[in-house]
C-alpha cells in the first residue's frame, strides 16, 4: 500500500477506509457511513492537493535563490553601506540637518527615512510575485476565491501599478506615524533623538501614499477596461471569419489524417494473417470489402493525428499524370465493383450541395432534354416525384427523411420569388462575450501562426507552395482509397459526415460540399482540390495579417488614451497633493485656442480619418474595395464600381491601396476618403453576374423557355463556379427594331473580391448562351445601317461660275 499512488481515482474509497480504521471495525464503519465525516475527508483531501499545488507555483528554489542574490547585492552594497553612513553623521559630525528644509529632519533620519522606504519597495515586489504569480498565474486559488473578473484586474495591474499599490500599502503600515523599526533596542540613532521634523506624522507623507495607492488603482482599472473593449472590438470584427476558416482548417484536418486510413487496413491484414501474397494496395482493396468507409471514418475519430510521410521524388515522378498506377489481385470483380464496396450508402451530395447553395431543384430535367426541348411545368414536376421512396437510391436514413420532405419544397421555393429575410436587431441579441471567450478567441488566433494548420497529417502550409505542395500529396493518399480510379470521388470524403454512433451529420456534409465542391459526378478533380485547400489557406493568412494590422491600430489607439489618461491622472494627483492644476489649466488655453485656429479643419479631418478606421472599419487588410462620391450612380456593367482597389496597408491617418487593373500604388489619408462612399467587395455576398440577351422579337415563350431550362442545367454542371439563376425576365421588347432584351441574373460561387475568374466565368456563360441562341435561331443580329447615296447629275451654271473666280 505504501508504493500505491495516492492520486488514483480507484483507490479514493480505499484511502478513506483505511483513515478510519482506528476505532475498530464497527467505529469504522459507523464512521464510514457518515456524510458529514465524508466531507470532511473530501474537504481534507482537496485541502491537501491545493497546498501541494501552492507548493509547487510558490517555486521554493527560485524564492531562496532571489533571498541570497538580495543578501549579497543589496544588503552588502547599498544596505550596510547606507546604516555606517548614517551612524557616522549621527555620531561624529553632530547629526546635521540640511538648511534647505526647515522641518529640522537630520540627514541621518533621512538616510533611515530612504532605506525603511526601499525596504517597504522591495515588501512590494515580494506581495506582487505571491499574489500575481503564485496565487493567479501559476495556480487557481484567486480565482475560485475572487472569481474570473476580479482575477483579470490583478493580473492586468501586474507591473509598477500593483507594486506602487502595495509600496503605499507598507509604507502606510509600517513608516506612517511610526517612530523607528529598532527603538526597542534603544540605541539611539534609531529612536526619537534621530529628529524627523514631523514628516511621518504630517500630512503631506500622507498624500503622497495615498497619491501613490490611487495611481497605482487608476491604472490597474484603465489597463483591464481598455484590454477589455479592444478585446471585444477584434472579437466582435473578426469573430465569424476566425469561425469560418477555424472550421475549414478542421475539415481539412480531418480529411488529412482519413488519408491515414491505408495504414490501418495493412496493420489489419497483417494481423489476420490473410496474406496470399505481400501486402499491396491491391490487396488492401480486397480487404476494403468486408469493412466501410464509415468504419474507416469512426476509427480516424479515436486516433491521434500523426506526421504524414512525403516522398517528394515519388511526388515529383507522379507530378504530370496522377495515374499512381494501382495494381489489384485479378479476380471476378472489376475496379469499379470493388470501388463500390469501399463506399457506404452514398447520401445525395448534389442535393446537399443545392441546399448549401439555395439552387433552383432540376434534378428532373435531364441533360439530354436541353437545351432543345421545353422544361415541364411545375404540376408535371409535382407528379414526376414519386410518393414513397425519394428519387435518391441507396442513401442513409437521415438523407431519406431530408429529401422526403424537401423535395416538393425546394421545387415550390424555385418558382417563387426571391426575397431575403429582413433583419431585426431586437430579435438578434448582441451580448458581450465573456472572459473565456476572449481568450479562447486569442487562442484560436494563436494557431494562424502554426507551420501546420491544417494538422500535421497535411503537413507543413507554411508558405502558398509548401501548402500547394502538401495538398497535392494529401490528394495521392487520399486517391489510394479507391483502387483503380485516377479522380477522387467524393464520397470518400463525405464518410466524415459519419458520427461514430452511425449517424449522419448533415451539417457536417453541407459544410464538406461547401468546401470541396464536386461536380456534377461527385468528383474533384487534383486542380479542383488544390485549389479548395489553397482558398482556405488565402483565407488564413489574410486573416492573420488583418488581426495583425488591427492589433497594430489597437495599440496606437492605446497609446492615444494613455496620453490623455496621464494628464488626468496628473490632475488628480496635483489636486490630492492640494496644488492648484487650474492655473496650469488657463495658461495652457491661450495655446489650444490658438492651435484651434491654426489647424482646426486639419485636425477634424485627421479624427474623423481615425473614427472611421478605429470604429467603422470599413475595409482590411487585402479587401477589394471601390471609391465612389454618395451621389455617383453604379454603371450598367459588372461589377456596379467598375475602378477597384486593394488595400495594401492601413493605419489610422493614411491608406495604401493599389489599383487592380494596373499595379499602380496610391496613399490616401484617411480623412479625405471617410465621407466617400467605400464599396467593399470582400464583405459582399455572393457576386450577381448580369447579362443581357438579344432574341429576335419573334421569339415564343417556348424558346425562351427553353433557353431558361439550357442556362439552369449549365448551372447544374458547373456547381464550382455558379450557385442558382436568381432572375430571367424580359426588359425590352422593341418591334420596330426586331429585337427583344432578357436580362439574366446569375449568382456566382465567389464574391466580386475574385474579380478575375467572375468575369472569366461570365464571358463562358455569354458564350454559352449566345450558341444557345444560334442553335434555336433566335439570336439578334445588327442590321447594317443604310447609307443612302446621293447623286448629282450636273451643277448649276452660277455655282460653277462662283468657283472660276479667285479667292481674295
Amino acid at each position: 500500500d505504501g508504493a500505491t499512488n495516492e492520486q488514483t481515482p480507484m483507490l479514493k474509497q480505499a484511502r478513506m477506509r483505511r483513515r478510519v480504521q482506528m476505532g475498530g471495525p464497527e467505529s469504522s464503519n459507523w464512521l464510514y457511513n457518515q456524510p458529514a465525516f465524508l466531507k470532511l475527508v473530501s474537504w481534507v483531501d482537496n485541502f491537501r492537493k491545493q497546498m501541494h499545488l501552492l507548493a509547487v507555483a510558490f517555486d521554493l528554489p527560485y524564492v531562496a535563490e532571489s533571498v541570497w542574490l538580495f543578501i549579497q547585492n543589496e544588503v552588502t552594497m547599498y544596505l550596510v553601506p547606507a546604516l555606517a553612513v548614517s551612524a557616522f553623521l549621527f555620531y561624529h559630525l553632530g547629526n546635521p540637518s540640511p538648511k534647505i528644509l526647515e522641518n529640522g529632519a537630520t540627514l541621518s533620519w533621512w538616510i533611515l527615512f530612504g532605506l525603511r522606504n526601499y525596504m517597504t519597495l522591495q515588501l512590494a515586489y515580494g506581495s506582487e510575485y505571491v499574489i500575481v504569480d503564485v496565487l493567479a498565474l501559476r495556480s487557481t486559488v484567486l480565482l475560485g476565491l475572487l472569481g474570473p473578473l476580479p482575477t483579470l484586474y490583478i493580473i492586468q495591474a501586474k507591473g509598477w501599478p500593483l507594486v506602487s499599490i502595495f509600496w503605499g500599502l507598507w509604507s502606510l503600515a509600517l513608516i506612517q506615524n511610526v517612530d523607528g523599526w529598532l527603538a526597542w533596542t534603544d540605541i539611539e540613532m534609531f529612536t526619537a533623538e534621530n529628529h524627523d521634523g514631523g514628516i511621518l506624522s504630517g500630512d503631506t507623507y500622507l498624500e503622497v501614499l495615498a497619491s501613490l495607492i490611487m495611481i497605482g488603482v487608476a491604472t490597474t482599472i484603465k489597463r483591464t477596461v481598455l484590454a477589455l473593449y479592444l478585446g471585444k472590438r477584434i472579437y466582435f470584427h473578426y469573430k465569424k471569419k476566425v469561425e469560418r476558416v477555424m472550421l475549414e482548417m478542421l475539415l481539412i484536418t480531418e480529411v488529412s489524417d482519413l488519408s491515414q486510413a491505408i495504414d490501418d487496413f495493412e496493420f489489419i491484414e497483417e494481423e489476420e494473417k490473410a496474406a496470399r501474397k505481400p501486402s499491396t494496395k491491391g490487396s488492401i482493396a480486397q480487404t476494403f470489402k468486408n469493412t466501410t468507409m464509415a468504419d474507416i471514418a469512426k476509427k480516424q475519430l479515436r486516433r491521434d493525428s500523426g506526421i504524414a510521410e512525403n516522398d517528394s521524388e515519388e511526388e515529383d515522378k507522379n507530378d504530370e499524370e496522377l495515374n499512381l498506377s494501382l495494381s489489384t489481385d485479378d479476380g471476378e470483380d472489376s475496379d469499379e465493383e470493388k470501388s463500390s464496396q469501399l463506399l457506404p450508402n452514398n447520401p445525395a451530395w448534389n442535393t446537399l450541395r443545392r441546399d448549401t447553395s439555395t439552387q433552383s431543384d432540376t434534378s428532373n430535367v435531364s441533360a439530354t432534354e436541353l437545351p432543345f426541348q421545353p422544361a415541364h411545368s411545375f404540376e408535371q414536376q409535382i407528379s414526376e416525384v414519386p410518393e414513397g421512396q425519394p428519387p435518391v437510391q441507396d442513401v442513409n436514413e437521415p438523407v431519406r427523411n431530408h429529401l422526403r420532405g424537401t423535395s416538393t419544397t425546394s421545387q415550390i421555393k424555385s418558382l417563387l420569388y426571391r426575397w431575403e429575410e429582413p433583419v431585426n436587431k431586437q430579435d438578434k441579441e448582441i451580448e458581450d462575450p465573456t472572459i473565456h471567450e476572449i481568450l479562447q478567441f486569442r487562442k484560436a488566433l494563436s494557431f494562424l501562426e502554426d507551420s501546420h494548420p491544417f494538422g500535421l497529417s497535411f503537413g507543413p502550409a507554411f508558405s502558398r507552395d509548401s501548402c500547394i505542395k502538401s495538398s497535392k500529396a494529401l490528394y495521392k493518399r487520399l486517391l489510394a482509397l479507391t483502387p483503380g480510379s485516377t479522380v477522387l470521388h467524393f464520397d470518400v470524403i463525405g464518410v466524415l459526415a459519419y458520427n461514430a454512433d452511425d449517424s449522419f451529420d448533415e451539417r457536417k456534409a453541407k459544410e464538406l460540399v461547401k468546401l470541396f465542391r464536386p461536380d456534377k459526378n461527385d468528383e474533384i478533380s487534383l486542380l479542383a482540390f488544390v485549389q479548395s485547400c489553397d482558398s482556405a489557406y488565402k483565407k488564413l493568412r489574410y486573416l492573420r495579417a488583418g488581426t495583425g494590422n488591427s492589433t497594430l491600430i489597437d495599440e496606437v489607439l492605446e497609446n492615444f488614451f494613455n496620453g490623455a489618461f496621464s494628464f488626468c491622472l496628473a490632475l488628480a494627483v496635483m489636486t490630492i497633493l492640494k496644488m492648484n492644476p487650474w492655473a496650469l489649466l488657463v495658461s495652457l488655453s491661450t495655446i489650444l485656442v490658438s492651435f484651434a485656429f491654426a489647424f482646426g479643419p486639419s485636425v477634424a479631418q485627421i479624427i474623423e480619418g481615425c473614427i472611421m478606421i478605429a470604429v467603422r472599419r470599413p475595409f482590411d487588410l487585402g479587401d477589394r474595395i471601390a471609391i465612389a462620391d454618395a451621389s455617383d450612380k453604379p454603371q450598367d456593367g459588372d461589377p456596379g464600381y467598375g475602378a477597384t482597389w486593394l488595400v495594401e496597408d492601413c493605419n489610422l491617418f493614411t491608406t495604401t491601396l493599389r489599383l487592380a487593373k494596373s499595379n499602380e500604388i496610391a496613399t490616401v489619408k484617411n480623412g479625405t476618403i471617410a465621407d466617400k462612399k467605400i464599396i467593399n467587395h470582400n464583405r459582399s455576398d455572393r457576386a450577381l453576374v448580369n447579362i443581357v440577351l438579344s432574341l429576335k422579337s419573334t421569339v415564343t415563350h417556348d424558346e425562351a423557355t427553353i433557353v431558361k431550362s439550357a442556362i439552369e442545367q449549365y448551372i447544374s454542371d458547373n456547381p464550382r463556379i455558379w450557385a442558382q439563376l436568381i432572375n430571367f425576365r424580359i426588359i425590352d421588347v422593341d418591334p420596330c427594331n426586331d429585337i427583344t432584351k432578357i436580362l439574366v441574373r446569375v449568382q456566382h460561387q465567389r464574391t466580386w473580391q475574385d474579380l478575375n475568374p467572375v468575369m472569366t466565368a461570365r464571358g463562358d456563360l455569354i458564350k454559352f448562351c449566345t450558341e444557345v441562341l444560334i442553335q434555336l435561331n433566335v439570336h439578334y443580329e445588327n442590321k447594317p445601317a443604310v447609307i443612302n447615296d446621293l447623286y448629282i447629275k450636273e451643277l448649276p451654271e452660277e455655282y460653277i461660275a462662283g468657283l472660276s473666280q479667285p479667292v481674295l
